[in-house]
């Protein structure tokens, strides 16, 4: 069962944080500079986009976790080296 939560919430992650990108990629323009209507506009849609990014990242990080407690013993201590190198390296991170 807990490969079946691990996986769905992996897929999750990855689609909201491919949905983030694509509302940001959506509001540039051709000079790759984000417009928006109003002030109003841009801080729902920056604490939009925080939001969706802070989601995605706690559900693919829940979702390695399960799997990796699923499969502790056999690949399950790799996956928590992963998994560190990772949660390190998604909080140094930053986009454009």
């Amino acid at each position: 069962m807990g490969d079946i939560y691990g996986g769905i919430a992996i897929v999750a992650g990855a689609l909201m944080y491919y949905w983030r990108n694509k509302r940001i990629f959506n509001r540039t323009n051709p000079s790759g500079i984000e417009q928006f209507p109003s002030y109003a506009g841009k801080l729902t849609g920056r604490v939009g986009d925080a939001v969706l990014w802070f989601v995605a990242v706690f559900a693919l990080l829940f979702g390695t976790l399960v799997l990796a407690e699923a499969h502790e013993d056999t690949w399950g201590g790799l996956v928590y080296a992963l998994f560190v190198v990772f949660f390190i390296g998604a909080f140094f991170y930053r986009s454009k």
